[in-house]
């Protein structure tokens, strides 16, 4: 059975984070210029792989949906829509799984 680090949700994530902050801790969040799209479509282009990426843990699969959760609920937040709660229903739910597993 694989363990949690072993899957590649992990490595994603953290490379999503590190352009993430690359792209809003070096330009600012509003900034023009080609240097900042660039980084921004980098950023974009990571989020959208980690979205495809299969966990092959309930530890990265519960992972995955907490950071997503974090990193796109503000867009779902405010819209009443019960998207967010689902998410960290599910994810919550792995985490219980995960311990009665081990």
């Amino acid at each position: 059975m694989a363990q949690a680090n072993d899957d590649p949700v992990f490595a994603a994530i953290d490379e999503h984070k590190r352009l993430r902050s690359f792209a809003y801790d070096s330009f600012g969040e509003h900034d023009e210029g080609p240097e900042y799209e660039a980084a921004c479509a980098e950023e974009e282009s990571a989020l959208q792989a980690l979205s495809r990426l299969k966990p092959i843990t309930v530890g990265g699969a519960r992972a995955l949906l907490k950071y997503m959760a974090k990193v796109e609920g503000c867009f779902v937040r405010n819209t009443g829509s019960p998207l967010l709660k689902t998410v960290l229903t599910v994810a919550n739910a792995l985490k219980a799984f995960e311990r009665r597993q081990l």
